[in-house]
Parts: C-alpha cells; structure tokens; sequence
C-alpha cells in the first residue's frame, strides 16, 4: 500500500504456490490519482487516473521434460488532465480525456527431447483498445498485436546454439475517424540463429543472424557479432556490433502530443528506418586498500540511423496544419560513452554514473546549406549518484542526486540544466517494510523557468517537456510478506 502527497494511493498484491504439477501466479493492483496542480497555473501537473491491472498465471509439469504455463493480462485505465476546474467541478474549459483497455494472453511449452536439445514454442496476443476526447474531437480505436515463435537450443560441447522461427502482425483499426483515417495492418516473418561459442577460458564469441520478411517493406538481414575477452579474474572486455530496422508507424510521439488530430497517414515514399551501432565496454571488479570493493562498467557507443521517421507540417483540409511522417534528410548519428561504477565498504554502497551523449542530425542552415546540429531533446550530459545504507534484513536509507545538462528545444532554444535529488527509506518491522520516499527535495520544474500551458485556456498550446513538471513529491506506505 502507498500512498502520495500529490493524492496518489496504489495498492497491489502477488500470490504464488505450486505443488509437484502444478503452480501458478497472481498479481492484482489498483491505482488512484487525484488532478494535482503542483505549481498552481489551475493546470494538472498529474492527471487524475484510475488504474486496475489483474495478471494470472498457471503452470503444468507435465513431465520432467515438459513445462507449460499460460497467462492473461488486462489493464483498464481512465485519465484525464487539463484545467483543474473541468476535471473537478465540470466548469467550461480545456480538458483531455484517455480510456483505454488492455488484454494480453501468453502461451508457452518448453519441451527438452534430450539432454542437449530443448525445443520451445510460444505465443502472445495483445489487443488494445484506446479514446482520446478533446473539446470537439475524438480519436479511438483498436489494435491487435501477435507473435510466435518455434525454436530449439541446442548444447553442443562448447557451442550453445540457437534456431527459430517467427510470425508478427500488427493492426490497427480506427473507429468514427474525424480527418483521415490511420488503419494500418503489418505482417513480418522471421528467421534467426545464433552461436555462442567458448575459444579457450579467455575468449568467448557470439555470432548471430536474422532474416525478416515485411509484407510492405520487403527483405532485413541483420548480422550480430558480440567477443568476450576475460583479461583476468576480475577484468573483462566486450565488443558488440550490429545491424537493425523499424517499420514506420504514424504512433510515435509528435502524434500523441496532438492526439492524432491532423495525423496523415504514410505515403508511399516513407522507407523502413535502418540502423548500424557498436558498443565496446570494460567491466572491473577488484578490492581497493583491502576493504572498499569496486566494480567498474566503462561503455564506448556509436550508431548510425539511416532514413529516420521525422515529423513534418502539411496542410490538410480546411486549411490547418497536419503532421506528416517523412524520412529524413540525412543520417542520425550519435556516439558517447557511459561509465557506472559500484563502491562498497560495509554497509554503506555507493553508486556513481555518468552520461556522455553526442547526437547529430542533418539540416539546412541559414544559407540553404547542409549542415547537422544536435537533435532536440538530448542533454549532452547526465550525472547519477546515489549513497545506501543497508543492513540485511533491517532496512535501508538512501541520498540520490541526478543531474542533466541544458538542451537543445526544436526552435533551437537552449535550456538550462538542472539538479533533481531525494532521500528514501525502508525498515523491517516484524513482517511489514514501512518506507518513505521524498522525491525531488529541490522542487526542480520546468515551469521555475518558463511556463508550460500556452495560449488561451480555451484552446492552449504547450511547451516541449525537457524537465520534470510535478516537482516535489513525498510518498509512503507499507510491504506486507505473509
């Protein structure tokens, strides 16, 4: 059970037993959110939401070879946010409203033919229903998502080697479409295998490869390659390169920011992203001055995006501007590094991470000329630090502190950086864990630095996002183990 300072209250529970065939799972939880203004503009920083989420699952021993389990997921969700005045005394104003209904089954039978061949087969089905409401306008509609996938692992002395199949649909389906309407129906088949293989106590490789089939996009092969080398007990290196795709959707962002009003559907012209990207990262663990343990993850990363979706104005009938999908003009690409590090002495870890983040795409500059410039919404730098205390079955405290760098908006604005911190707290009392979190202790909000609802209350606009916008929160509660 938690409960907030911004009129929050969640209450969840999992049950789980089993006997020699059979066993199962369940998690229940409900969630309230009352309309909170947390910077007093008469505009919710949080929605007022109703949340009920309920997730069984069985499972069946069939054999000592066979395992079989199923499970269904359903969320139902109500939201709304806007003007307070709407929301809770049903006044004239602006408003949005989301309801929406989520069922999602999962099926799975893991089958071992022999000691070095394990067969597997599983699939999913997600159907999500979903309204948005804005004053005069409606957008709902459903969409049905599958997967399967058959595949066999199999042990071969040193190889562990992996081979499947796999079918994936996706539809869409738009009811009482006002503008143009977005249905859309998707179907990729695949093929992968996979080898990972130990050379020797110091090496080890991982090659892979997968073929899919779009109905609309045609033919992606994807070449994976990943080596592993244990320098020493403590020290190890990995390499990891490869390819990868999207198929284009209009469901993305920029759209939900209008929800879907003005939303064209995509053009023939559009191609599917495609991507190259590498990582090399140095794990450490060793003992400084015989007391303080360290381990160290340093990450070097690059990646090229070709044919990225990006959003572009067109005019649609009545003479407003419509959101059009296009590719863009030029590759996105972004590189950095990203250092985590773990110290521990005692009961006391301390945890420290950093953030280096370079990412460029192409435009036109002043003079009509190519040029790139960095992608709007991506801090350069970003900083965490947390200090624990800990004390195995007692409880722990905790001080946490997380930095981001100024940004750049899409009308090529500059934002300032800005500190989020926070203290949390747990303690074992007989068999509950009774904890308390303060949340963001500074007030840290975008709207200490501007506003972020624009324009006439009627009809506003809003501000591009970039940093938190419900500042400080407190919440507590209590876990209960039976």
């Amino acid at each position: 059970v938690n409960a907030t300072s911004a009129g929050g209250v969640d209450v969840g529970a999992f049950l789980a037993g089993r006997d020699d065939r059979f066993g199962y799972t369940l998690l229940a939880s409900a969630n309230g959110q009352g309309a909170y203004d947390g910077d007093g503009d008469a505009f919710t920083n949080l929605p007022r939401t109703r949340r009920l989420t309920v997730a069984p699952r069985v499972y069946a021993y069939l054999s000592d070879a066979t395992t079989l389990w199923a499970g269904l997921s359903g969320t139902v969700e109500d939201r709304e946010g806007g003007d307070v005045a709407v929301i809770e005394d049903d006044a004239d104003g602006y408003a949005e409203r989301s309801e929406s209904v989520r069922l999602t089954t999962q099926l799975r039978l893991d089958h071992a033919v022999s000691d070095a061949v394990t067969l597997t087969a599983k699939q999913s089905t997600s159907a999500f229903d979903r309204s948005l409401a804005l004053p005069g306008y409606r957008f709902e509609g459903t969409q049905v998502a599958t997967y399967a996938e058959a595949s066999a692992l199999i042990d071969h002395d040193t190889h562990d080697i992996v081979v499947g199949l796999d079918l994936r649909t996706d539809a869409f389906d738009q009811r009482e479409a006002i503008g143009p309407e977005l249905d859309a129906d998707q179907l990729t088949v695949g093929a992968f295998v996979q080898d990972t293989r130990d050379l020797g106590e110091r090496l080890a490789v991982e090659l892979g490869l997968r073929g899919d089939w779009h109905d609309e996009y045609g033919l992606f092969v994807l070449p994976r390659a990943s080596a592993l080398v244990r320098v020493s007990d403590g020290v190890s290196l990995r390499a990891t390169g490869g390819l990868g795709y999207q198929a284009p959707t209009v469901f993305l962002e920029p759209s939900e920011g209008r929800a879907f009003r003005g939303v064209l559907p995509l053009d023939e012209t559009v191609e599917a992203e495609t991507s190259a990207g590498g990582t090399v990262d140095l794990n450490v663990r060793t003992v400084l001055g015989g007391r303080v343990t360290l381990s160290l993850n340093q990450a070097v990363f690059l990646t090229r995006l070709d044919d990225a979706l990006v959003p572009a104005t067109s005019p649609v009938q009545g003479g407003s501007d419509g959101l059009r999908y296009r590719n863009a003009d030029g590759p996105i690409r972004s590189s950095g590094t990203e250092t985590n590090a773990r110290f521990g002495l005692g009961d006391l870890k301390l945890f420290l991470g950093y953030v280096y983040l370079r990412a460029t795409e192409a435009a036109i500059g002043p003079a009509d000329e190519p040029v790139r410039r960095r992608v709007a919404l991506t801090p350069a730098h970003k900083t965490y630090s947390v200090l624990v205390w800990e004390r195995h079955g007692q409880g722990r405290v905790g001080l946490e502190a997380y930095y981001t760098s100024p940004q750049d908006l899409p009308n090529g604005e500059r934002t300032e950086g800005y500190l989020v911190t926070g203290i949390m707290g747990e303690w074992r009392v007989g068999p509950a864990r009774v904890f308390l979190n303060l949340e963001n202790l500074l007030d840290t909000q975008q709207t200490n630095y501007g506003p972020v609802v624009l324009g006439a209350r009627a009809t506003p606009t809003f501000a591009d996002v970039w940093a938190p916008t419900d500042g400080f929160i407190a919440n507590g509660g209590v876990k209960l183990s039976l």
